[in-house]
């Protein structure tokens, strides 16, 4: 039996990434992926501004902290939460420590979820054929 796609990210606390197959590119939850690499870049892009607007940054970081949430990406909501009390102090340092860190688990995800939908594309292309 196979992990509904839910369940498979809640508990390897992992967040949708953009690398998929390209039949896979309509589902939701793989558009709003697409999207978090392109926020941590504008995270990153926003720690090299002088003088750092860390309001704005907050912000943006509480948006992807939610959105991570919401798609049982716990430990990438987990930093989000450590990035917002560093931005609270205005601790640039720590920042973009932690933005680093969000790249990271962030790439770990995006080849996981990789290799989960091509497993789910061959399970499927199985049950077309017949293969149980």
């Amino acid at each position: 039996m196979v992990t509904p796609p839910v369940q498979v990210l809640q508990s390897r606390h992992w967040l949708l990434s953009a690398p998929v197959p390209a039949q896979h590119d309509a589902c939701p939850a793989v558009q709003r992926a697409q999207d978090s690499g392109a926020k941590i870049d504008k995270i990153g892009q926003m720690l090299t501004l002088n003088p750092v607007d860390y309001h704005e940054l907050d912000q943006l970081v509480h948006q992807f902290k939610g959105s991570s949430a919401s798609l049982g990406a716990h430990t990438i909501a987990q930093l989000c939460i450590q990035f917002r009390e560093r931005c609270q102090q205005q601790d640039l340092a720590a920042c973009a420590m932690l933005q680093q860190q969000l790249k990271v688990a962030y790439a770990d995800l995006q080849t996981k979820l990789g290799e989960y939908m091509r497993l789910e594309t061959h399970r499927k292309q199985c049950l077309a054929a017949g293969m149980n």
